[in-house]
């Protein structure tokens, strides 16, 4: 049992309650599912927004043991079986550098997630807020064997993606008809 397992099960249950079919699914790419709007508030909208911030708040404010406080968590971390060969070289960074990393923690989990919500330039804080957890959950796997948990984390948090940026790859004009095509093809191969 890994992290990752929670992730996906409430990623999975909140997206039972959202209109996912009318945007990402194969009946959609044939044209068959209306289209929907291009921006959505529901309660599973925010409930699902709410639950990513949960699970950081959720493991950071528990995070305050000595290790914590006196910033050695990462170097105990990186010393425990589940360190990568990558992980294995970090042991040997300086003592400095491991405390920022054990820090940096704390401030990302308890606090990152607030980026995301808040309510001016909303899309440029939610895609600082998007770059700055893929970045720690490549950080993550790079050091640690924790299996798909960091995946599952960075599929948690393209649902913060602006509005402005999805369109950029939806197909909306009679140019995009061979990009449909193309993606009908290979959907009517599944």
């Amino acid at each position: 049992y890994m992290g990752g397992d929670s992730i996906v099960r409430l990623l999975l249950f909140w997206s039972l309650l959202l209109p996912l079919g009318a945007r990402f699914s194969i009946d959609a790419v044939r044209g068959r599912a209306a289209i929907a709007a291009n921006s959505l508030l529901s309660g599973a909208s925010v409930a699902l927004l709410l639950q990513v911030g949960l699970i950081y708040w959720a493991t950071g404010v528990p995070k305050d043991g000595d290790l914590w406080r006196t910033g050695q968590a990462v170097f105990y971390a990186l010393h425990s079986y589940m360190a990568t060969p990558f992980g294995e070289w970090m042991r040997g960074a300086p003592p400095a550098l491991l405390r920022a990393l054990s820090d940096s923690t704390l401030l990302v989990e308890r606090f990152g997630p607030l980026l995301a919500f808040v309510p001016i330039y909303t899309p440029l804080f939610r895609l600082l807020a998007v770059a700055l957890f893929w970045g720690f959950h490549i950080g993550l796997a790079a050091a640690m064997n924790i299996g798909l948990f960091p995946v599952f984390s960075m599929v948690a948090w393209l649902a913060f993606l602006p509005t402005e940026l999805w369109e950029r790859f939806r197909p909306s004009s009679a140019a995009d008809v061979p990009v449909r095509r193309l993606l009908a093809r290979a959907a009517s191969i599944v």
